[in-house]
Protein backbone atom coordinates (compact mmCIF):
# COMPACT_ATOMS: atom_id res chain seq x y z
CA UNK A 1 0.00 0.00 0.00
CA UNK A 2 0.96 3.83 -0.67
CA UNK A 3 2.15 5.28 2.15
CA UNK A 4 0.89 8.90 3.10
CA UNK A 5 4.14 10.68 2.34
CA UNK A 6 3.93 9.14 -1.04
CA UNK A 7 0.67 10.23 -2.04
CA UNK A 8 1.95 13.74 -0.78
CA UNK A 9 5.00 14.02 -2.59
CA UNK A 10 4.02 11.93 -5.74
CA UNK A 11 1.09 14.22 -5.83
CA UNK A 12 3.34 17.44 -5.96
CA UNK A 13 5.54 15.29 -8.48
CA UNK A 14 2.69 15.15 -10.90
CA UNK A 15 1.15 18.70 -10.40
CA UNK A 16 5.01 20.22 -10.81
CA UNK A 17 5.02 18.06 -14.11
CA UNK A 18 1.71 19.22 -15.59
CA UNK A 19 2.60 22.93 -14.89
CA UNK A 20 6.01 22.13 -16.27
CA UNK A 21 4.03 21.07 -19.56
CA UNK A 22 1.92 23.82 -19.76
CA UNK A 23 5.04 26.30 -18.91
CA UNK A 24 6.87 24.63 -21.73
CA UNK A 25 3.90 25.34 -23.89
CA UNK A 26 2.63 28.13 -23.58
CA UNK A 27 6.49 29.93 -23.80
CA UNK A 28 6.54 28.74 -27.64
CA UNK A 29 7.11 24.93 -26.65
CA UNK A 30 7.38 23.15 -30.59
CA UNK A 31 5.62 20.18 -31.14
CA UNK A 32 6.67 17.50 -28.77
CA UNK A 33 9.46 19.25 -26.85
CA UNK A 34 7.81 19.72 -23.51
CA UNK A 35 6.54 16.25 -23.05
CA UNK A 36 9.82 15.02 -24.25
CA UNK A 37 12.64 17.06 -22.20
CA UNK A 38 13.15 18.61 -25.41
CA UNK A 39 14.40 15.74 -27.48
CA UNK A 40 11.93 16.27 -30.52
CA UNK A 41 12.03 20.13 -30.22
CA UNK A 42 11.71 23.46 -28.38
CA UNK A 43 10.99 23.83 -24.31
CA UNK A 44 9.76 27.82 -24.57
CA UNK A 45 11.51 29.37 -21.89
CA UNK A 46 14.48 26.94 -20.39
CA UNK A 47 14.64 28.37 -16.77
CA UNK A 48 11.09 28.20 -16.12
CA UNK A 49 11.18 24.42 -17.62
CA UNK A 50 13.95 23.03 -15.85
CA UNK A 51 13.12 24.66 -12.84
CA UNK A 52 9.63 22.93 -12.73
CA UNK A 53 10.62 19.24 -14.17
CA UNK A 54 13.69 19.61 -11.55
CA UNK A 55 11.26 19.84 -8.63
CA UNK A 56 8.98 17.44 -10.21
CA UNK A 57 12.06 15.10 -10.42
CA UNK A 58 13.34 15.61 -6.23
CA UNK A 59 9.50 15.47 -5.44
CA UNK A 60 8.94 12.25 -7.30
CA UNK A 61 12.42 10.85 -5.73
CA UNK A 62 11.16 12.09 -2.34
CA UNK A 63 8.12 9.70 -2.75
CA UNK A 64 10.08 7.29 -3.57
CA UNK A 65 12.60 7.17 -0.93
CA UNK A 66 9.67 7.72 1.62
CA UNK A 67 7.40 4.33 -0.08
CA UNK A 68 10.49 2.09 -0.33
CA UNK A 69 11.29 2.97 3.87
CA UNK A 70 7.79 2.46 4.55
CA UNK A 71 7.36 6.03 6.50
CA UNK A 72 4.73 5.75 9.25
CA UNK A 73 4.46 2.16 9.56
CA UNK A 74 4.97 1.48 13.19
CA UNK A 75 6.00 -2.38 12.27
CA UNK A 76 9.07 -1.21 10.23
CA UNK A 77 9.79 1.81 12.91
CA UNK A 78 9.47 -1.11 15.43
CA UNK A 79 12.11 -3.23 13.74
CA UNK A 80 14.29 0.00 12.68
CA UNK A 81 14.29 0.96 16.71
CA UNK A 82 15.16 -2.51 17.73
CA UNK A 83 11.77 -3.07 20.44
CA UNK A 84 8.40 -4.79 19.86
CA UNK A 85 5.97 -2.53 20.11
CA UNK A 86 6.27 1.54 19.59
CA UNK A 87 4.85 3.29 22.28
CA UNK A 88 1.29 4.89 21.65
CA UNK A 89 0.71 8.23 21.26
CA UNK A 90 -2.16 10.71 22.12
CA UNK A 91 -4.85 10.95 19.91
CA UNK A 92 -4.74 14.61 18.43
CA UNK A 93 -7.78 16.58 18.37
CA UNK A 94 -9.28 18.58 15.56
CA UNK A 95 -8.50 22.45 15.02
CA UNK A 96 -10.07 25.01 13.38
CA UNK A 97 -6.52 26.74 12.75
CA UNK A 98 -6.34 25.80 9.67
CA UNK A 99 -9.46 27.84 8.25
CA UNK A 100 -9.02 30.85 10.53
CA UNK A 101 -5.13 30.51 8.18
CA UNK A 102 -6.86 29.97 5.34
CA UNK A 103 -9.20 33.23 6.02
CA UNK A 104 -5.89 35.02 7.11
CA UNK A 105 -4.21 34.11 3.50
CA UNK A 106 -7.01 34.92 1.16
CA UNK A 107 -7.33 38.98 3.38
CA UNK A 108 -3.61 38.58 2.66
CA UNK A 109 -4.54 38.21 -0.94
CA UNK A 110 -7.59 40.53 -1.46
CA UNK A 111 -5.44 42.87 0.52
CA UNK A 112 -2.60 43.07 -2.14
CA UNK A 113 -4.74 43.87 -4.23
CA UNK A 114 -7.09 46.71 -2.70
CA UNK A 115 -5.34 48.20 -0.17
CA UNK A 116 -2.39 47.24 2.33
CA UNK A 117 -4.12 48.10 5.47
CA UNK A 118 -6.29 44.83 4.18
CA UNK A 119 -3.00 43.13 3.94
CA UNK A 120 -1.80 44.42 7.18
CA UNK A 121 -4.76 42.63 8.84
CA UNK A 122 -4.59 39.33 6.89
CA UNK A 123 -0.84 39.13 7.65
CA UNK A 124 -1.58 39.65 11.56
CA UNK A 125 -4.02 37.09 11.35
CA UNK A 126 -1.86 34.66 9.98
CA UNK A 127 0.90 35.36 12.55
CA UNK A 128 -1.47 35.00 15.09
CA UNK A 129 -2.75 31.53 13.61
CA UNK A 130 1.12 30.15 13.67
CA UNK A 131 1.37 31.02 17.11
CA UNK A 132 -1.94 29.87 18.10
CA UNK A 133 -1.85 26.26 16.05
CA UNK A 134 1.68 25.80 17.37
CA UNK A 135 0.74 26.13 21.14
CA UNK A 136 -2.54 23.60 19.83
CA UNK A 137 0.19 21.29 18.77
CA UNK A 138 1.94 21.37 21.41
CA UNK A 139 -0.87 20.94 24.00
CA UNK A 140 -2.09 18.16 22.63
CA UNK A 141 1.33 15.93 22.83
CA UNK A 142 2.19 17.92 26.20
CA UNK A 143 -0.44 15.45 28.81
CA UNK A 144 -1.68 12.19 27.80
CA UNK A 145 -5.46 13.01 28.74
Amino acid sequence: MFTTGFKLYFGIAVGLFIAAIVHGYATGGGHVGPLTWGWKGGVGDHIGYVVLMGLSVVSGTLGLVLVAFRDADPAAQAHYVGVEQLPSTPVVTGSIWPVVGAFGASTMIVGLALHSAIFVVGLVVCAAVAIEWSMDAWADRATGD
